[in-house]
């Protein structure tokens, strides 16, 4: 995540910003076709709505839009330059999946050693384009920035470091599973319209809900579920409560799985950072 932009005083205004800002850095305004637009301008909508947004979160999350615009029109400068660079098929493709802390990001670490695979280093998702020559990296623009990106992000969050290390020249995740953490009754509200989109690109997402947090509509849910988008719980209330202590856990459990097997729910993300392993071992045996 890049800390290094200002984000706007308003998000929903700001999606021309965000494009003077990428063409600046990138040096084209073109961006391909306009279907992305849409989404775009519902997601910054939100985030001018989203009540847990901190000074530093809203700077975060405004830099996770440029980069994602950033590697957009990156990657249709890229494929303009390159013809033909989608000539050779890939033939039987190597998908690692896993839940988080398993050791995917091992794995895939070791697997991108042997020659006979290839992953995506850092640098180059943030900055899609052919591979240029290994030697050569470090006289790229975007590896030196995806670089000091990092060390920022260590320099400000040592531990960091520790938990999950990142280099440019690392492969890395390449995407993630589309999930939802539904934190607030207008996040609630908004869900067809989000799901409206995702489901015009045959997409279909995940949405965790806190189960006591705000008055839930289930019948808005059940339609959701009924057009194959998949509902988890994300805990009782995003307060972090339930993984405060062992008390804590055995008080809330209860009651947070009588409502997941209530609403016949499928999942469970943490509604906090904090894990446990005597916690984790806990929830699987109920």
């Amino acid at each position: 995540m890049d800390l290094s932009y200002e984000p706007p005083e308003i998000f929903r205004s700001a999606t021309d910003q965000a494009h003077e800002i990428v063409i600046g850095e990138v040096g084209s305004d073109d961006f391909g076709p306009k279907d992305y637009l849409p989404g775009l301008r519902v997601l910054l909508q939100s985030m001018d709505y989203d009540p847990h947004f901190s000074v530093t979160g809203r700077r975060m999350a405004w830099g996770m839009v440029i980069g994602v615009l950033r590697g957009r029109a990156q990657a249709i400068q890229s494929m303009k330059r390159t013809p033909g660079f989608d000539a050779h098929p890939i033939r039987s493709p190597v998908v690692i999946t896993g839940v988080p802390r398993t050791g995917t990001t091992a794995l895939h670490r070791l697997m991108a050693v042997d020659r006979r695979f290839q992953g995506l280093q850092t640098w180059l998702l943030d900055s899609p384009m052919p591979r240029p020559p290994i030697h050569t990296w470090q006289d790229y623009p975007q590896f030196q920035k995806t670089v000091a990106t990092l060390e920022a992000q260590y320099a400000a969050a040592p531990q960091k470091r520790a938990s999950h290390y990142r280099a440019a020249e690392e492969v890395h995740e390449c995407c993630i599973v589309l999930t939802h953490d539904v934190e607030s009754r207008m996040g609630l509200e908004r869900m067809e319209a989000m799901a409206d989109i995702e489901e015009k690109y045959d997409f279909r997402s995940a949405w965790n809900l806190p189960l006591a947090q705000y008055r839930i509509d289930w019948s808005t849910i059940d339609k959701l579920r009924n057009r194959g988008f998949e509902i988890g719980a994300h805990g009782l209330r995003h307060d972090g409560r339930q993984f405060r202590s062992r008390a804590d856990f055995e008080l809330l459990a209860p009651k947070l799985e009588g409502l997941a097997y209530k609403h016949q729910l499928r999942g469970f993300r943490s509604p906090s950072t904090l894990r446990l392993t005597s916690a984790r071992r806990a929830g699987s045996s109920r």
